[in-house]
């Protein structure tokens, strides 16, 4: 119960930013209002944001089902629309270069969970030892909180 009520209030929280946010934008590019405080689908403001900001977002809309964003919030700048998207939703954006960027559900996972005597982790299926002679694992250390990538963490 108190998480909910949390959530609920942060989300609150985000969404009076955000408009207080547009507001200041409207204000200080005499933007009309109403262009500030009206909610719509991603989609749209998708486009208008990639149009800016010379992007390219790839995403299922079905991950937008349901969620509404102040219109104006794609007049600021790539990264600051992804963060705000990102608060508002449960995905997270994987930058593929300069102009192409990714939404992408918020997954974190240890598939197996095993650990062998020494605490590493065990990853495949220990029936298949010996029957490979290569193997590369390859991904990215983020923050489970944030999302971001952890510049300095390493896997060996």
């Amino acid at each position: 119960m108190k998480k909910n009520i949390r959530n609920i209030l942060a989300l609150t929280i985000i969404l009076l930013l955000q408009s207080i946010n547009a507001l200041v934008y409207a204000r200080n590019n005499n933007v009309p209002l109403d262009d500030t405080i009206r909610l719509v689908v991603f989609d749209s403001i998708a486009t208008q944001i990639q149009k800016n900001n010379h992007v390219k977002f790839y995403y299922k809309p079905e991950w937008f089902k349901d969620k509404h964003f102040v219109a104006s919030i794609a007049n600021l700048p790539v990264d600051d629309c992804i963060t705000i998207v990102k608060r508002l939703t449960d995905l997270n954006c994987v930058v593929i270069n300069s102009t192409n960027y990714v939404f992408v559900p918020i997954q974190i996972r240890n598939y197996s969970n095993r650990t062998n005597r020494e605490g590493i982790l065990i990853i495949g299926d220990e029936r298949d030892a010996g029957k490979v002679t290569k193997a590369a694992i390859s991904g990215n250390i983020i923050d489970a909180k944030t999302g971001k990538s952890l510049k300095d963490a390493s896997f060996r």
